[in-house]
């Protein structure tokens, strides 16, 4: 889930911020006090990915054993079940490629 935020944000900050809500920004959730709408989404991001530790749930999928050796297969089986996915905007098997990488 950090990867998939991570590249939201990366990709569209603002239409990502509009979704989560201000009830429900890392400022309410992890009690944030940064200044821009960047900085409270990064450090949301890592509030995230430390409480998943914190619970000893696995952040990244190395944690979980899995490389990139069948990225591209995945991709393409999302690709052509789904049709791309994504609310905001469709991902392409490239959007989706990026975020396994950088859920790694």
């Amino acid at each position: 889930m950090p990867a998939i935020v991570s590249y939201k944000i990366e990709n569209g900050l603002n239409k990502y911020l509009r979704w989560i809500g201000e009830e429900t920004d890392g400022k309410n959730i992890f009690g944030i006090d940064e200044k821009t709408d960047e900085d409270i989404a990064k450090k949301s991001i890592k509030r995230t990915r430390d409480f998943f530790n914190s619970i000893e749930l696995p952040s990244t999928l190395r944690e979980v054993k899995i490389d990139d050796k069948y990225f591209n297969r995945m991709c393409e089986s999302i690709s052509n079940r789904f049709g791309g996915i994504g609310n905001f905007k469709k991902w392409s098997k490239r959007d989706i490629y990026k975020i396994y990488k950088m859920a790694l």
